[in-house]
């Protein structure tokens, strides 16, 4: 998208700006503060707040309030470490399963399991980001004892999707827990609000779609065996103590009316596919697209490799041309480290050094294309 400093921000899947409907709740300054258990009017007020987000996204989703508790937190990686360890302290000896290709809040999950006694597993991905159902299955099967089971929507580097059809063939035929991150499913995938109920556990956070910061929630079925790791004064069923941020949760709601109404996912996909038509065109021969082989991707996330260029030096190029996007690679200590995520995609470290992933906000369309690749094109040709 084109903000307002005239800058192009391509950087979607990391954060997205407020949606239009947040700003203007928040320009309105009609502020919720009280705490949603006190029992006075203000607190029953911002109760009353939270309660219709509850019932908006139990509506949005098609999810029963009798077979699914919702609850929110600060987003997608406290509710992960919240599934994984709560999982973990209510088995002796469970197993918990994830693949390489999942975001860095559940494949560093590892260290801290192992010490609660649970046996971690990673599992294997195709070269495009898809998964073998049947090696999964018979993965999933060979450990014995309790198994939750991560699978990532839609993955955040590449746009891979893990479909919930395929998923769901995985849970029958395994008995697993299965957790969801849905993270970047919404206004990112076609029919991203249709969920599979036969699933146990959904994650969002907010940001991602255009609330505030530091919310999310996660839809969580009755009865798992998951314990609270958040002990205080057992507000949302016990399942994570602490006040709620009222004013947060009104933002999520905010945020996807607005996304219901406004998203096409025809002309996303259009104006991606439209985009991506002219970077196969300019690296033939001298890059390639990730994943770009899987015609299960996402509508807005294109991930590409030069091959004689590191990311970070794209990158910082783009970054002084006006242009915002991710290198798919972690930064420590001043060194671009390989992305894992192509690592384990089977990409050689030097390659995943050189991952450059675009992403695309929801409005995006193919009568801003030729605009958007002149000022990506312009920068791009000095590596070519």
């Amino acid at each position: 998208m084109k903000l307002t400093n005239n800058r192009y921000y391509l950087d979607l899947n990391a954060t997205s700006p407020l949606a239009d409907s947040v700003k203007e709740y928040l320009a309105r300054g009609e502020f919720v503060f009280a705490n949603p258990s006190s029992v006075h009017s203000e607190g029953k007020i911002a109760k009353r707040l939270i309660m219709d987000t509850s019932d908006y996204l139990y509506g949005l989703f098609n999810l029963s309030e009798k077979d699914f508790k919702l609850f929110y937190h600060s987003g997608a990686t406290e509710a992960i470490n919240s599934i994984a360890k709560g999982f973990a302290f209510a088995h002796e000896m469970g197993n918990f399963f994830y693949f390489g290709t999942d975001h860095s809040a559940v494949r560093n999950q590892k260290e801290q399991l192992e010490k609660l006694n649970c046996m971690v597993h990673e599992l294997p991905v195709l070269s495009d980001g898809s998964f073998d159902e049947s090696i999964i299955i018979e993965k999933i099967n060979a450990q014995s004892g309790p198994k939750l089971v991560n699978f990532t929507w839609v993955n955040n580097e590449t746009g891979a999707i893990h479909s919930l059809e395929s998923i769901l063939r995985v849970k029958k035929a395994t008995g697993a827990i299965i957790h969801v991150d849905a993270v970047q499913s919404v206004g990112k995938i076609k029919d991203w609000e249709k969920l599979h109920s036969a699933l146990d556990s959904y994650t969002y956070s907010g940001h991602k779609f255009g609330s505030l910061k530091n919310v999310g929630f996660t839809f969580l079925k009755e009865g798992l065996p998951i314990q609270s790791i958040i002990r205080g004064g057992g507000q949302q069923f016990g399942l994570r103590s602490g006040t709620e941020n009222a004013m947060g949760v009104c933002t999520l709601m905010l945020a996807l009316i607005e996304m219901k109404e406004m998203f096409n996912a025809e002309t996303l996909l259009k104006a991606k596919e439209a985009f991506e038509l002219k970077l196969c065109e300019a690296i033939k021969g001298k890059g390639e697209i990730v994943a770009g082989t899987n015609p299960n991707r996402g509508l807005n996330t294109i991930n590409f490799i030069l091959y004689d260029t590191k990311s970070q030096t794209l990158a910082t190029a783009l970054d002084l041309g006006g242009i915002d996007i991710s290198t798919g690679s972690a930064c420590a200590s001043g060194a671009v480290k390989p992305s894992p995520v192509l690592i384990s995609m089977g990409y050689s470290e030097i390659l995943s050094k050189s991952a450059i992933r675009l992403s695309f906000h929801y409005r995006f369309c193919e009568s801003e294309v030729a605009e958007y690749w002149s000022a990506f094109s312009r920068i791009l040709s000095r590596f070519l």
